[in-house]
């Protein structure tokens, strides 16, 4: 092995830390006599003693020179200078920092014998299983003698268990009889309450449970129980074993029959002569639910509220309107300044209807209430919903808007625009008050 060899297998960092502590051959250290006390022996592979100096925790000699004087040494020719002996301990020492090379060729070769034949696995493996049949066993401290036992056997510690008190002191803690004592007076109605705070769901019915969430007390007739109950013997021990059950299910309770609501019986034709002769005490007009009206009855109703100066609330939900039937509400909107109250949710009106309806009350500004839910459409679209947004917020009288908008901008928009209509309708208060 050559230097030029060497020089390409190692990194130079690595050798100029290994030639430092081989340096002592070529410049070997000072009279030990003339080192300062402060300098501190350190153990080197070679025979010779080394020495370095150290400041704080910061070398600032190495055996006897600063560390600048290093920087300038020639490592070549310091390689030329060694002995093949001492080059190859060199070479044993620092391992080759290659990433090209295989692991098998990066480490150190510990072994300098020649191979004494060819590699066979089988004779291998056979050697080394005669080889450790044929040798004696170690030698132990204590032979082993079967059946002695020796040392002791573990034992594990007992740490007993603590048991929850729930931040109750047990001293305090209520015994067993106090607790029996307490539920022997009780009354079953008491015993309700106590299932439905324990949870107890397949004990109690609905009405029993919602009572007892709200605080409320049980009426007569949900004072007792009606589910699972145990029913044991008191002596027994293993009562939950010897059970029986009284009832497997909860009794629902009864339903009550709530009568429908009656129909609708408003008189359209009395309303159609009396909205013609405007008269002053109708100021309601409801004929919601009323599918089997006539078309024709509904637009001579329409045309007759146009002649009233006294209507108010003008209610047509749920009457199957189309925008045909109802375009008279336009020129209503348009006439009336009596009107608060405008309903017409669960019709067939489309998005462009009920943006010309909702236009039309901008010229009275009369119109509190309007409610278009429940069309034909379930979506209006969001080119609808922007544009009965900003009519909203140029109307300055509504404060309800019964719409569904799925925009949240359009929704936002008609929130603050009502929100801003309240607001003026306390300031004018406010201001009428002071006067």
């Amino acid at each position: 092995m050559n230097a030029l060899q060497l020089g390409l297998s190692i990194n130079n960092c690595a050798l100029f830390a290994t030639l430092s502590i081989r340096a002592s051959l070529i410049f070997p250290p000072t009279d030990i006599s003339d080192l300062p006390s402060s300098y501190r022996k350190t153990m080197t592979t070679t025979t010779q003693e080394v020495y370095s100096y150290r400041k704080g925790s910061v070398t600032t000699k190495l055996y006897g020179r600063d560390l600048s004087e290093y920087e300038d040494i020639d490592i070549d020719s310091l390689l030329t200078k060694l002995t093949p002996e001492e080059l190859e301990e060199l070479n044993s020492e620092v391992d080759p920092d290659n990433s090209l090379l295989p692991p098998s060729q990066r480490c150190r070769d510990q072994t300098t014998k020649s191979p004494t034949g060819p590699f066979r696995r089988e004779e291998l493996l056979k050697f080394l299983e005669e080889k450790a049949k044929n040798e004696a066993d170690w030698e132990e401290k204590v032979p082993f003698k079967q059946g002695v036992k020796r040392g002791k056997a573990y034992v594990p510690s007992v740490v007993e268990e603590k048991k929850e008190t729930f931040g109750i002191d047990l001293a305090k803690a209520l015994e067993m009889d106090e607790v029996e004592i307490a539920l022997s007076e009780a009354t079953e109605n008491d015993l309700v309450d106590l299932a439905g705070i324990l949870g107890m769901h397949s004990m109690l019915t609905q009405t029993q449970y919602h009572n007892v969430v709200k605080g409320k007390s049980q009426d007569e007739e949900n004072s007792s129980f009606s589910g699972m109950l145990f029913i044991s013997d008191e002596h027994d021990d293993t009562a939950v074993d010897n059970c029986v059950l009284s009832d497997t299910v909860v009794k629902s309770t009864p339903l009550k029959f709530v009568p429908d609501e009656p129909a609708n019986n408003t008189d359209v034709l009395d309303c159609i002569r009396r909205l013609n002769e405007n008269d002053p005490s109708l100021t309601e007009v409801n004929i919601n639910n009323m599918k089997t009206i006539s078309r024709e009855n509904v637009k001579k109703l329409i045309e007759a509220a146009k002649c009233s100066t006294h209507l108010e609330n003008f209610f047509l939900a749920n009457t199957a309107l189309s925008d045909a039937d109802a375009h008279g509400l336009i020129e209503l909107l348009e006439m009336s300044k009596s009107l608060k109250n405008l309903n017409v949710e669960s019709n067939f009106l489309t998005g462009e209807f009920l943006i010309a309806l909702l236009q039309a009350t901008l010229k009275q500004q009369c119109l509190v209430e309007i409610h278009v839910e429940n069309q034909r459409a379930a979506v209006l679209g969001n080119k609808v919903e922007m544009e009965l947004a900003r009519i909203v917020e140029e109307n300055d009288s509504l404060l309800r808007v019964g719409i569904s908008f799925q925009s949240m901008d359009a929704r936002y928009r008609v929130s603050y625009a009502i929100e801003k209509n309240y607001e003026r309708l306390r300031l004018q208060r406010v201001q009428a008050d002071e006067e």
